[in-house]
């Protein structure tokens, strides 16, 4: 059976946020929270061991997204 990763995650609650059993915040495929103007990249929405390039790979994808939606561009 392969670990299972939980913490609590105070400031997304706080925020409102939908949040995962586990702990992790639940977002779009492009990071977006449930909230408006909130998004998630790295462990914080993909609870797993940390991975340095994953993470780095998710806060571009959001980073675009909020180009984005304060663009309000769609590609």
């Amino acid at each position: 059976m392969p670990p299972r990763f939980t913490w609590p995650n105070l400031f997304a609650e706080h925020l409102d946020c939908d949040i995962h059993e586990n702990g992790r915040i639940i977002t779009d495929e492009l990071g977006r929270a449930s909230q408006r103007n909130i998004y998630a990249a790295g462990e914080g929405a993909q609870l797993a061991p940390s991975s340095l390039m994953i993470s780095a790979a998710e806060g571009n994808k959001a980073a675009g997204a909020v180009n984005m939606d304060i663009t309000d561009e769609r590609f």
